[in-house]
């Protein structure tokens, strides 16, 4: 069973300083939000699921997510499959923009891709970038800079961490998302 974590990797290190501050404080949060002991106990460590994540034998990356897929409800299901699809979408069939730096990691590992030259919008970069185009999408990118490219690890840790915005694989939130987000806090608004 996983368990949603009211407090995100920036929040868990502030709750000691409630702890420790003010206790009276403390013993409110602690009554009303499920979960924030828990959080101030084990926040970082590898009881929250994500952090060290290891693949099962057995299995790949890839493997592990469709598994970690087919123990989600069907809603959530769709939401991460559609984030992934596009993902998958976009760096296998448009291509994106990595530092030089790694790209030459890349290379050295033998990763499959091609390169397409320099990035043709108007953003600014501070280093050199080039965009490439995997052939077939990652399982795991044992490099330094591993958030920049993507990976089947990565979705994995992404469901672990229950991110249904993706935000862990790069996505920021969709209109419809921000809607609905909206339209929950125009209702509970009423309530209070």
């Amino acid at each position: 069973m996983r368990v949603a974590n009211p407090f995100h990797q920036c929040g868990v290190h502030s709750l000691k300083l409630y702890q420790a501050l003010e206790p009276a404080t403390w013993g409110k949060l602690v009554g009303r939000v499920n979960g924030a002991n828990f959080a101030a106990l084990y926040g970082g460590t590898a009881a929250m699921g994500y952090r060290g994540a290891v693949l099962p034998k057995g299995h790949t990356w890839k493997s592990y997510v469709e598994f970690l897929l087919e123990t989600l409800p069907e809603e959530t299901r769709k939401v991460y499959l559609k984030k992934f699809k596009s993902s998958m979408d976009y760096w296998m069939k448009t291509g994106g923009a990595l530092p030089e730096n790694v790209i030459d990691e890349l290379e050295e590992l033998g990763s499959d891709f091609e390169r397409l030259g320099p990035p043709t919008n108007k953003r600014k970069y501070k280093q050199r970038y080039e965009v490439v185009r995997f052939k077939d999408y990652p399982d795991d990118v044992p490099i330094k800079n591993f958030r920049l490219v993507p990976s089947y690890k990565r979705m994995c840790i992404t469901i672990l961490k229950n991110d249904t915005s993706c935000q862990y694989m790069g996505f920021g939130q969709t209109k419809d998302e921000l809607q609905k987000k909206q339209e929950a806090m125009e209702k509970w608004e009423t309530f209070l």
